[in-house]
């Protein structure tokens, strides 16, 4: 984070999310852009809040590239859970508790998503690293903790794949594009049914590629540096600051040097 408090998953907003078009490269919610003191460079900054029709897919799509980033080694799937997060919740950790009380040591990562065909029900989409766990035992410890016995675990062969998987319904697709008001009612009924989050982790699953375990903010913050390494540069030459939609340039520069207690000096545009 710059000195100006502005973190790297803000700075070049419309490089992060895809979009050519001004329209598509905005946050209703937000009233603040990121400007460089010099050139006046404008880039509006975003909330960030899961739900937020634009934010909240965008924030997926940075989730899902980390996920796949810790490279996980297998991929699952329990099903025949109830639509209340509270209660898969529970039915989670129990299950969780149960492959290690059977020697099992693992990290994950899943989201809920509700069943397509609308029949009051829902299953996880997950990524594990970890011991390998015996279909048949994942199946019958699924069952003992309140899921369905049909489960699923399979060994991930391109990380492509756990990317796609980890947050298959957050919609993990919208990333980069502009979301429909039909599409984010998916987007919605999935955040109902997370408890307004877009996944859930134990705490060692999010890793960098040199194995060093991090927090997924951590990890979401390596994935753009990553993308866009020139602009840990543009943070640290501490040019940029962080001024209200209609704010002109010189007015912004003012207010800064009026913080500082620096005597303003005009500069040309």
């Amino acid at each position: 984070m710059g000195e100006n408090g502005v973190a790297l998953l803000n700075l070049p907003y419309k490089k992060i999310v895809g979009a050519e078009k001004e329209g598509d490269s905005e946050c209703p919610r937000s009233q603040l852009d990121y400007v460089h003191r010099v050139t006046g460079e404008r880039f509006p900054l975003r909330c960030k809040v899961n739900t937020c029709q634009f934010c909240g897919p965008r924030n997926a799509g940075l989730i899902a590239a980390a996920q796949a980033r810790s490279e996980p080694r297998r991929m699952f799937l329990i099903t025949d859970l109830p639509l209340d997060w509270q209660k898969i919740r529970h039915v989670m950790n129990q299950i969780r508790e149960a492959l290690a009380d059977a020697g099992i040591r693992g990290e994950w990562a899943y989201s809920v998503e509700p069943n397509p065909s609308g029949n009051g029900k829902a299953h996880v989409h997950g990524l594990h690293h970890g011991d390998f766990i015996p279909q048949k035992l994942f199946s019958q410890i699924a069952k003992r903790n309140g899921a369905g016995s049909i489960v699923m675990i399979q060994e991930i062969r391109d990380l492509s794949s756990a990317a796609r998987y980890g947050v298959k319904a957050a919609g993990a697709a919208f990333y980069g594009v502009k979301a429909s008001k039909e599409t984010y009612g998916a987007f919605k009924a999935f955040l109902d049914v997370n408890g307004k989050r877009i996944e859930h982790h134990s705490r060692g699953f999010y890793r960098l590629p040199s194995g060093k375990v991090v927090t997924q903010a951590e990890a979401v913050r390596a994935v753009i540096s990553d993308r866009h390494p020139e602009d840990e540069l543009k943070e640290s030459e501490n040019l940029w600051m962080v001024v209200s939609k209609g704010t002109s340039l010189e007015l912004a520069r003012r207010a800064r040097m009026r913080a500082l207690g620096t005597r303003f000096v005009k500069m040309p545009l």
